[in-house]
């Protein structure tokens, strides 16, 4: 079978939804209907078989124990404080569950660490987040500032709620998030920078990869940080062993890396805009592009079409060959496009909005 870590992440986030009581109960029987199918695919193959029971037995009982953890009596009280109180309203108590948060001691520790009350002065990220966060405020407006920090640091809490509740609007507030494109810039940028200095291939691996690990825990260890830094680490290893990158593999990758370590990530928004932004890329984009592509060459061997002017599309110079591969700049727009279809329902849910 084609793509045997796709279906080996499929089956972890199964797991995970079945293990979790929080989850409604069509939820978990969805889950535990798609993992049932997915292990009768295997029925020809025992060995994948045999893994994909462990791993969704392993991500089961993972979310079944981080579940019972936020069971107890102190507990209960402490979220019921925080459970929403109408259907479809954000629920600030599974968001604590996914911080790892469960007693107000714990909050008031969260809280004092964000507001950098705890954090200890003497750490390596402290010092460097705390330069950055000074010549960001030096350099700029408070509005600007505010805004750099969250792209470049992961730090919101001194961006402009206006500018936040726009971004939500126009469906691109996964920009916020540290992921693939601050990531790969800083990490990708650095790694090609060594390669350039005559460094040897393996070395330059390990010093990017470590310089990636440190720009995770420099803006936090959130799912699209997390996700982002799996998948280039892999790249990393991929060039430095002369093979092909498969972006599909990474993702599963880092899903089953991310959901392992907190079950719990899989309701945030961070989480799913994430994963889902390079879903619409590999899945959604790819059936897009093929699709114009395919239509563009039924026209040609009806000899409605030899080529087509980009112009006649919106744009103007380059034309469409007799191939019908379109040129990039549409391909790009095309993927745009279903960056923004594959997430209109999670930023619906989340955010009840529709992107326009």
């Amino acid at each position: 079978m084609k793509r045997p870590l796709v279906y080996a992440a499929v089956m972890t986030i199964c797991g995970t939804a079945c293990g979790i009581g929080d989850c409604s109960g069509a939820v978990r029987l969805s889950a535990a209907i798609a993992a049932l199918l997915i292990i009768l695919s295997f029925k020809k193959n025992s060995l994948l078989l045999i893994f994909s029971v462990l791993l969704f037995s392993t991500a089961f009982f993972r979310g079944a124990i981080v579940y019972q953890r936020y069971t107890g009596e102190e507990c209960l009280e402490f979220f019921e404080k925080y459970k929403a109180s109408n259907p479809g309203q954000f629920d600030y108590s599974i968001y604590l569950k996914s911080l790892g948060i469960c007693s107000y001691s714990d909050y008031e520790a969260y809280m004092q660490k964000k507001n950098n009350e705890t954090e200890d002065k003497a750490e390596a990220t402290y010092k460097i987040r705390s330069i950055c966060s000074e010549v960001l405020d030096e350099e700029l407006d408070n509005e600007d500032a505010g805004l750099y920090k969250a792209i470049l640091l992961g730090d919101r809490s001194d961006m402009d709620t206006n500018t936040s509740e726009l971004y939500k609007a126009a469906g691109i507030s996964h920009l916020l998030a540290v992921s693939g494109l601050h990531i790969g810039i800083i990490g990708g940028g650095f790694f090609k920078l060594l390669t350039k200095l005559k460094i040897k291939k393996r070395k330059a691996t390990l010093i990017a990869s470590a310089a990636v690990y440190f720009y995770m825990l420099l803006c936090g260890v959130s799912g699209s940080t997390l996700r982002a830094a799996i998948m280039l680490i892999i790249a990393f290893a991929a060039a430095d062993h002369g093979r092909s990158y498969c972006m599909r593999s990474a993702l599963a990758i880092a899903s089953i890396i991310t959901v392992l370590r907190n079950p719990y990530m899989i309701f945030t928004a961070g989480f799913q805009l994430s994963f889902g932004a390079v879903i619409g890329i590999i899945y959604t984009g790819k059936l897009m592009t093929k699709a114009v592509e395919n239509q563009l060459s039924r026209l040609r061997d009806k000899k409605e079409l030899k080529t087509v002017p980009v112009s006649d599309l919106g744009f103007s110079g380059k034309r469409i060959k007799n191939d019908c591969r379109l040129p990039a700049l549409i391909k790009t727009i095309i993927i745009s496009a279903a960056i923004q279809l594959t997430l209109l329902p999670v930023t619906a849910w989340h955010y009840f909005v529709f992107p326009v």
